[in-house]
């Protein structure tokens, strides 16, 4: 026999004010994520914009950005400012090369670690601005090969900063891949939110640096007369070592990123002399070593395709390919201090020759450092 079912109780009346304590608590939950994600946003704005809490690679590039804005806030013009890498940056010392040029005029060393000419095209628009005589944009012989892709956080860099004019991001928008469009077109809270990393960067690359003793890093983020960091040579083991990691690195590339960074280079020639302001490509010194390890072939291939470009742009070649000895370099393509006292001699010479109001670009192509 089945058994009835029990009728079903009703249930009973919620307390008065239940609804309200329940929407009360989603309020509540939803109030403390945002408060938690402000909190997270403002540490981040606090570490990173207000005290550049980031490895000095992102802090040198945010510090040249607002140095050339503050030159043409000033109203500077007229001066020579230096495009290139760590070779560079590492290799030149502007105080010798400002003993040289004309009165009123000076030079000023914007190279960043690891650059080439994606990292130049962000500094173009604030360089411009600038509005200097001439800018000399110096190519690493084994980094023209290949490109430095700028990440993420380098293009929320550039759109926090705001790097770029509407009208610049659209000259240089076919260098762009598609993700760094978008990093380009957010909002600054998404880029705040890029940044994130960089309190653990700077962490990161300060307990691996602080420790070498060949390393100077005072001043190096925001120097821009002489923010060399090497003090003395590392061992022949760790060269050489380096000399066969780069190699590999060079056989690795493909002729197609060259041609992408020589097309970048002349995009920058013609964006420069648009404004009037004459642009220079220099070969950086290469070590002996390294230029033995990659073959006669492959330096002339390089050399070939910068002589092509400067032809068709009538732009000055200053070729110091051989201009240093092993000896004057720290490592594998760093020069120190007696090879940047040599390089800086020769630059100096030809930049104030270059700056000299009866020169004229089209008769400024040299190769002095081959000649040296």
């Amino acid at each position: 026999m089945e058994h009835e079912r029990a009728p079903s109780q009703p249930e009973p009346p919620l307390p008065p004010g239940a609804n309200i304590r329940n929407l009360l608590r989603i309020v509540d939950g939803l109030l403390i994520v945002l408060l938690a994600g402000a909190a997270f946003l403002f540490v981040i704005h606090f570490l990173v914009v207000d005290n550049r809490v980031m490895p000095v690679t992102r802090a040198r590039l945010v510090a040249m950005h607002e140095f050339l804005e503050t030159q043409a806030a000033a109203g500077e013009f007229g001066d020579v400012y230096f495009l290139g890498s760590s070779v560079l940056l590492e290799g030149v010392d502007c105080r010798i090369i400002d003993e040289r040029l004309p009165a009123g005029i000076e030079s000023y060393n914007l190279s960043l670690m690891g650059a080439g000419a994606p990292q130049w095209i962000l500094l173009a628009p604030a360089l411009r601005e600038a509005r200097p005589s001439w800018v000399v944009m110096t190519v690493d012989m084994t980094g023209v090969t290949g490109l430095q892709k700028i990440p993420e956080e380098g293009m929320a860099i550039a759109e926090y900063w705001d790097f770029f004019t509407p009208e610049s991001e659209r000259r240089f928008a076919r260098f762009f891949s598609e993700e760094q469009k978008r990093a380009l077109d957010n909002s600054d809270i998404a880029s705040l939110l890029a940044f994130r990393v960089f309190p653990i960067g700077a962490f990161d690359m300060y307990m691996r640096e602080v420790s070498r003793p060949e390393l100077r890093y005072d001043g190096y983020t925001t120097n821009v007369k002489n923010p060399w960091v090497r003090k003395q040579q590392v061992s022949e083991e760790s060269t050489e070592r380096w000399i066969a990691g780069k190699v590999s690195k060079v056989d690795e590339q493909t002729p197609e990123q060259m041609d992408e960074q020589i097309a970048m280079i002349a995009e920058l020639i013609d964006y420069f002399a648009e404004a009037g302001i004459g642009s220079a490509v220099c070969v950086a010194p290469v070590n002996p070593k390294l230029s033995a390890a990659l073959g006669e072939t492959e330096s002339e291939r390089i050399l070939r395709a910068l002589r092509d470009l400067c032809a068709r742009t009538d732009t000055p070649l200053l070729n110091h390919r051989t201009l240093l000895a092993a000896d004057q370099f720290a490592d594998h393509v760093h020069p120190y201090e007696p090879g940047r006292v040599k390089w800086s001699r020769v630059l100096a010479a030809e930049i104030a020759a270059l700056a000299a109001p009866t020169t004229r670009a089209s008769e400024a192509d040299t190769s002095a450092g081959e000649a040296r």
